[in-house]
């Protein structure tokens, strides 16, 4: 479920895209604020979700300069710095929506939609004229003329674009489900990508005018990719390793092990209680994760001094070890452990375990 919840949002932005929301989408992401132009070149699709790339500005004060040493190299100015955190540059001007009647009126720019006799036309943009007979006469952009019912027309948002060094200040544009932008005020034919604007005509054919903030759409799906992956990532586990499955496969494996105890002269008769103390403690704590199925633990212990002394052969009995550790006493001596490795590693070698595990 987590998995899923993921994954959703993202599948949600790729249907708006997909299924005749684009426009409603980039209508949300196109207001605020912009950079100042500059130079961009288009990228190939395996560089989705971008689809340009900003390359130098053409005016302002960062007029020349190039996208990656502006805030990098050249200056070591804070607020640039800051403003690169924010989001990128916001000098070059903004949008803003403008108050729209939900009314249908004469001069309401409108989108066509829901049309089932003419559905090629679901999409196109046009003007409303005059009211006819119960049906809208509107202009559509391609010049021709179509009576239409007001339950297929939606009013189309517009906005105000100010961008002053290069396309003007309060052009009143709206926008198509391409993202292409329509506007008497526009000084070339130029299109919102949902994180740019891009001229393609006129003088500043192939410049560009980045939207600044987080709020655009390349950055978002970003962020839902990312999410995405997560999710697909934990549905996967959580198929192939559901949890609280219990198999021989997945199962805890017995454990075997045989403790050296120090029981030379070197060691104070409280350490050594303390270290006997230990190793009751290490035993108790593994039967509570193991249980108590028998074979699941195997101990053993030999203790080293002059010699090796093998105190208690590897046993799944946890009795007779408890007893053994609490009734094992300290031999005293030199600190021989060579032999007593060579005990441990016979013992586990030649024990055979008791039970099916």
């Amino acid at each position: 479920v987590m998995g899923a919840l993921f994954i959703i949002p993202f599948l949600v932005m790729l249907v708006l895209s997909l299924c005749g929301g684009r426009a409603w989408l980039l209508e949300h992401f196109f207001e605020g604020e912009y950079s100042e132009g500059a130079t961009s070149r288009a990228l190939p699709c395996f560089w989705h979700p971008e689809k340009i790339q900003i390359l130098q500005y053409t005016t302002g004060e960062v007029a020349g300069r190039t996208i990656e040493t502006y805030a990098a190299f050249e200056t070591t100015a804070i607020v640039e710095y800051v403003e690169t955190a924010r989001g990128g540059n916001r000098d070059g001007g903004h949008v803003a929506r403008e108050e729209a009647k939900s009314e249908l009126q004469p001069g309401s720019a409108v989108r066509l939609f829901g049309l089932k006799t003419a559905p090629q036309l679901n999409g196109c943009q046009g003007t409303c004229q005059t009211w006819l007979a119960g049906r809208w006469r509107v202009l559509l952009q391609n010049g021709e003329m179509k009576d239409v019912k007001p339950a297929n027309l939606a009013v189309i948002r517009k906005f105000s674009v100010t961008i002053p060094a290069s396309i003007g200040t309060n052009v009143s544009v709206t926008m198509d489900s391409h993202g292409t932008l329509n506007g008497h005020g526009l000084p070339f034919e130029a299109s919102f990508d949902g994180s740019s604007i891009v001229a393609h005509s006129g003088p500043r054919e192939g410049q560009a005018w980045r939207k600044a903030g987080y709020w655009r759409v390349d950055f978002v799906s970003k962020v839902l990719i990312a999410f995405a992956i997560v999710g697909i990532q934990t549905m996967f586990v959580a198929t192939v390793l559901p949890p609280g499955v219990i198999s021989a496969h997945s199962a805890r494996l017995p454990l075997k092990a045989v403790f050296l105890v120090d029981g030379s002269g070197s060691v104070t008769p409280q350490q050594w209680k303390t270290g006997r103390r230990a190793n009751q403690q290490f035993v108790s704590d593994f039967a509570k994760v193991y249980g108590s199925d028998e074979g699941k633990l195997n101990f053993g212990f030999v203790q080293f001094s002059d010699a090796a002394f093998v105190e208690l052969p590897l046993t799944s009995d946890l009795d007779s070890v408890t007893t053994r550790l609490g009734s094992m006493t300290q031999r005293g001596g030199d600190t021989n452990f060579a032999d007593a490795l060579g005990a441990c590693q016979t013992m586990l070698d030649g024990y055979t375990q008791v039970a099916d595990n």
